[in-house]
């Protein structure tokens, strides 16, 4: 998504995909270098957008409360918004806010591939038919452990 040329036929992949179908982007520390026109294409319908607090500034400006990102955010994709607030949880807006602490504040080691894990956890947990709550409380326990180890994995 980073060459703008790349982003514009991953796009064009995407639009084929079945309209009800959700797609999950994670944002990752590398979206400073994907173009605002990129950015503006990705919040379609059924985009669920995940990120940091930091990440969200890309995709709203600063200046703007959290809740009112994830708001603005979520008129654009009608799909829920989940920024990750380390060892704190998570936020989500589905058309109503929500915080999901942490089981444990986690003794933070390694954050490599907490992102990640976090992602396949909402991703493991939907699939798996569980509610967006659920999945986002399976994702912080999955994240939480993997900041615990050096490697970065499980």
């Amino acid at each position: 998504m980073e060459n703008e040329n790349a982003g514009k036929v991953i796009l064009k992949e995407l639009q084929k995909r079945i309209p009800e179908s959700l797609l999950l982007f994670d944002a990752s520390p590398r979206i400073s270098s994907i173009s605002k026109t990129i950015i503006q294409k990705i919040m379609k319908k059924n985009v669920i957008i995940n990120c940091n607090k930091e990440e969200a500034n890309y995709f709203m400006p600063k200046g703007h409360s959290l809740e009112e990102k994830a708001r603005r955010i979520y008129a654009k994709t009608e799909s829920p918004v989940i920024v990750t607030l380390g060892s704190n949880g998570s936020y989500y807006y589905d058309g109503n806010d929500h915080i999901i602490p942490s089981e444990k504040k986690d003794k933070i080691i390694n954050t490599i591939g907490a992102g990640d894990t976090h992602c396949g956890g909402i991703l493991a947990g939907l699939n798996k038919d569980m509610s967006f709550k659920d999945s986002v409380i399976l994702a912080n326990r999955l994240s939480g452990l993997v900041v615990e180890k050096e490697s970065g994995s499980l």
